[in-house]
């Protein structure tokens, strides 16, 4: 158990510096459902696969039951589980407890369910104009390291950069943030068990594009056919839509097709999704086809993809009391077990070592690594030296995946 107190102390009380309210956390309770958790996990150690769970100590009364089939459903996958309930930590305590973790479990990632403390960064953009954005890779990087202001923010990052580890993050949204838990808790358990009726496919679409000839659609549909994202178009199905005038969406489908159409389908399991945008929508509405895919979208549309790839800006800030990835996330009507985004600004994935980023990441997720190691991999090494290096370096700062990272795509899970 992860607590601030000493050993001897029961009861802990921590004040609530928005309210002034004195909270009393009753450590009995909190150790006795601690042991009741940790009697169901059955690790093994031909296990090659390490998932550590971090649990907000205030969620944890209200999501047992499901936190503890969660726990099962990931040894079902040959996984083995750690158990951490956060109680009032500091981050570079709480960074030492998975260090810890990490040097002698192994970890592969962690999953952070609840408010569990993430420290926000401060970000440059291409234009060197500064964001200040939440950063799960302070936990992510063990061996690197980082400088705080007086305010708490990392302002500096160095050393050895790469990370070591991936997290992903169930946060506590809304005003019943424990019913939303829960609710995610059994979307995430249809997925394992196999309820979800979704075949093996992509779709992904060009919003805002200006596109009003033939040819200049179909260079940028050869562009994503064949440059990005490769492996993920060549699993399944697939579709594309481009925003365009061309007037006929047989032959030219654009964006806006996609969202009301494609995503609603049973077709694709995988979708890259995003457009300009803020932390409540992204996206246009032009003469072109466009559409804006806004907080009412993700409420009210039951889209079946299960993993969301969004490359658009601060749509999963989840400082912000309302974020267009926790929609997604916590709407218990679709498929969304799993999304990657921004928690500020940014510009686009890079290169790497290794190239384009995005092609990586495809890589990985058909090879059946976890989701959440495919959507940070290319973290796990350098970028390319040069003009971007740098701006790069706060691309992936802000980069973060929402819900469960211990996940597979479908053909992978047991």
């Amino acid at each position: 158990m992860i607590s601030s107190c000493s050993d001897d102390t029961m009861e802990v009380d921590t004040i609530d510096l928005d309210t002034m309210e004195v909270d009393t956390i009753d450590l009995d309770q909190i150790m006795e459902i601690e042991d009741e958790l940790i009697a169901l996990i059955s690790n093994n150690e031909n296990f090659e696969e390490n998932i550590l769970l971090v649990v907000d100590h205030d969620v944890i009364k209200g999501v047992k039951n499901n936190l503890g089939r969660l726990i099962q459903d990931i040894n079902q996958q040959e996984q083995n589980v750690y158990l951490e309930i956060e109680i009032n930590h500091s981050f570079s305590d709480l960074k030492q407890t998975i260090r810890g973790h990490y040097q002698n479990n192994r970890i592969n990632g962690s999953i952070f369910i609840g408010d569990v403390p993430i420290p926000k960064a401060l970000i440059y953009d291409q234009f060197n104009n500064s964001k200040i954005g939440v950063s799960t890779q302070y936990y992510m990087d063990i061996n690197g390291e980082f400088e705080f202001d007086e305010n708490n923010t990392i302002v500096n990052h160095y050393g050895d950069r790469p990370i070591e580890l991936w997290v992903s993050v169930i946060p506590s949204y809304g005003l019943d943030s424990i019913a939303n838990i829960n609710s995610y808790l059994d979307k995430n358990h249809g997925y394992r068990s196999g309820m979800m009726n979704i075949e093996r496919g992509f779709v992904t679409s060009l919003i805002g594009a200006q596109i009003e000839d033939e040819e200049t659609y179909n260079s940028q549909l050869e562009f994503l056919l064949n440059e990005v994202y490769l492996d993920l178009n060549q699993r399944g199905n697939l579709f594309i839509g481009i925003d365009n005038k061309l007037n006929d969406l047989d032959m030219f489908p654009n964006a806006n097709w996609v969202y009301s159409s494609e995503m609603l389908s049973s077709k694709y399991d995988v979708a890259k999704i995003g457009a300009h945008g803020s932390a409540v929508s992204f996206g246009s509405f032009n003469e072109w086809g466009s559409i804006i895919i806004d907080v009412d979208y993700a409420q009210s549309n039951n889209i079946t993809p299960m993993l969301l790839i969004e490359t658009s800006c601060n749509s999963a800030a989840i400082d912000q009391h309302t974020n267009l990835a926790c929609e997604f996330l916590f709407n218990p009507n679709n498929n969304v077990v799993t999304y990657s985004g921004a928690t500020s600004a940014q510009g686009g994935q890079g290169e790497t070592s290794f190239g384009r980023a995005s092609n990586f990441i495809a890589e990985n997720l058909v090879e059946g690594v976890l989701l959440g190691e495919s959507l940070l991999s290319p973290m796990y090494h350098p970028y390319v030296d040069g003009i971007f290096s740098d701006y790069r370096e706060n691309f992936s700062a802000q980069q973060i995946v929402l819900g469960d990272g211990s996940l597979k795509l479908q053909e992978f899970m047991k």
